[in-house]
């Protein structure tokens, strides 16, 4: 069983050399068409969207998940827009909102109402719906008892012994319990706003027909902020602002804290992987040697995300600095080994096929076993781990594939300057 598996492995071993060394003698033909692919990759990679919202994460098969579509197509996106007015008396901020509310339409695409004036009318004649059933049972009691005691008053055959008082109707305990909320303080104290004069703020409400996930939908909302750079605030006061808040604008500004925290940890990564390569080889061309390769299988890896997924989301976009790391390691191992036998003698030819022969095939198992690793993950119903596990598992491959195809043409134009690579890193797997 031994020999089979050696003799399985040599032919693996003798593959790999093979497929290196037919890479060495014609470079500019592996070089091209890693550079199509690349360029193919990279184009395919610049349209990818990083999507931060965590509803897209969650299984389709999720009833919660099910029910939330009628509610968007029936409602529109779930919360608001909010603008607010803020440092100005009560009367200039009502003028505010009588100004503004008419523009946000249409300075915003697809807003399907602006509430800015609540009926307070409304809720005061249906105040007894929003208490709680212990309330309620407290006012039925004490106007039972007060029924019960004119009842009582009105009985001609009643013989009063002592001065007994009528139970109270007095409901202002109940009143000012509910009063506290801020829905009732800001739909009563303003006069038909949402104005709270006390800490001198309106609020409108703009209610977009489009999800707060629509990322093209998003980027709209600078829109919103063009409307308040422009806008005469002034005319209210000398401390007059406006702010903009909400579901969308939180989403907005998470979609934008995201996206920069993925490109500050591809920037450092690749820093943290110069510096190492620089001191590990002393060669800025080794460091190239290296990297490009990583580099391209990036391209590929997000270019067949693209195709795959169309998106990334908060997990999967940092995949490029996992990926990075993990395919810089076949990259240090391929060249110290191609290094360490060009030191000791051997032709660039020998060399190349020495090292992909041993050291190559001893990377393509740990990748295989590394990106079946990776795909166990992919069976998760929560779909951050599943895409993360899949593009993962692509990835691990797909950088070793570039290795493979860049790394020997690399080497033969190298050989052809010429060049040959310093001593000092020896070993490699």
């Amino acid at each position: 069983m031994a020999d089979d598996e050696n003799g399985w492995m040599h032919r693996l071993e003798k593959r790999l050399g093979a497929i290196a060394v037919a890479g060495h003698k014609r470079p500019l033909v592996g070089l091209a068409i890693a550079g199509v692919l690349t360029a193919i990759g990279g184009v395919l990679a610049a349209q990818l969207p990083v999507v931060a919202d965590l509803e897209k994460l969650l299984p389709q098969s999720f009833r919660s998940v099910q029910d939330l579509e009628p509610l968007k197509e029936r409602f529109g996106g779930i919360g608001h827009i909010i603008f607010t007015g803020e440092n100005a008396s009560p009367e200039m901020l009502k003028q505010f909102a009588e100004d503004i509310a008419p523009e946000l339409p249409k300075a915003l695409p697809d807003i399907r109402y602006v509430d800015y004036k609540p009926v307070s009318s409304f809720f005061k004649s249906h105040a007894l719906y929003y208490l709680k059933l212990e309330d309620l049972e407290e006012v039925q009691r004490r106007i039972k008892a007060y029924e019960k005691y004119q009842r009582r008053q009105a009985n001609p055959m009643l013989v009063k012994l002592d001065d007994e008082e009528a139970p109270s109707l007095d409901m202002s305990d109940i009143e000012a319990k509910y009063g506290k909320r801020s829905d009732q303080r800001l739909s009563t104290a303003g006069n038909d706003y949402y104005l709270d004069p006390d800490k001198q703020l309106i609020f409108l409400f703009a209610k977009p027909g489009t999800s707060s996930s629509n990322l093209a939908y998003m980027n709209e909302l600078q829109a919103a902020d063009k409307l308040i750079a422009r806008w005469d605030k002034k005319k209210y006061g000398p401390n007059f602002e406006i702010t903009l808040t909400g579901t969308y604008k939180y989403k907005f500004d998470q979609q934008v804290q995201i996206t920069a925290d993925i490109t500050r940890s591809s920037i450092l990564a690749t820093i943290v992987l110069l510096l190492y390569l620089a001191f590990h080889f002393r060669s800025a061309l080794a460091v190239g040697l290296v990297l490009t390769p990583v580099f391209a299988g990036l391209a590929w890896t997000y270019g067949i995300t693209f195709l795959i997924f169309g998106k990334l989301n908060i997990m999967t976009g940092f995949l490029g600095a996992v990926l990075g790391g993990l395919g810089t390691e076949h990259g240090i191992h391929l060249l110290t080994r191609y290094s360490t036998l060009r030191g000791q003698g051997t032709s660039s030819e020998d060399a190349t096929r020495q090292a992909f022969e041993h050291t190559g095939a001893s990377a393509l198992i740990s990748s295989v076993v590394a990106s079946l690793t990776f795909l166990a993950v992919s069976f998760s119903e929560f779909r951050a781990f599943r895409k993360f596990g899949i593009i993962a598992s692509v990835g691990m491959v797909v950088v070793l594939l570039s290795y493979f195809l860049i790394l020997p043409g690399f080497f033969g134009l190298a050989n052809r300057f010429n060049w040959k690579p310093s001593q000092h890193a020896e070993g490699g797997r």
